[in-house]
């Protein structure tokens, strides 16, 4: 996984650990070990995200991309590891699905509470045509 600021890139290493209590992932990278511990893996990420962020560290992710976000069913049944690209105004569908540590040229990474907000804004959109 790749973690950057404005100043250089850097190539991280990511573990996940799944015992029936807890999901917890371990980001390492540059001599430092990054852990959270959530109900599913997308709320652990969002822990590591959280101790990067203060830092001005952002994964490339698309756990950490703007218009990705996990559904309850994804999140209860598959760990949170499976997000939806999400797009204002249109349901999210099976093509949209898309795995938490993708990369690609379209992420745009942001902070948690910012792709939080995205979520409930496309939420809002749903219902307007």
């Amino acid at each position: 996984m790749l973690v950057s600021d404005t100043r250089s890139p850097q190539i991280g290493a990511v573990r996940l650990h799944d015992d029936s209590d807890d999901s917890l992932i371990e980001l390492s990278f540059d001599g430092n070990t990054f852990t959270g511990t959530g109900d599913d893996f997308f709320d652990a990420f969002c822990q590591i995200r959280e101790q990067l962020e203060p830092l001005g560290l952002l994964p490339q992710c698309c756990a950490a991309h703007r218009r990705a976000f996990p559904s309850g069913m994804s999140r209860s049944m598959g760990g949170g590891v499976k997000l939806y690209r999400l797009t204002l105004g249109k349901q999210a569908l099976m093509d949209d699905l898309i795995h938490m540590f993708d990369t690609g040229d379209d992420i745009e990474p942001v902070s948690v509470a910012d792709q939080r907000a995205f979520f409930g804004k496309w939420i809002g959109s749903l219902g307007e045509s």
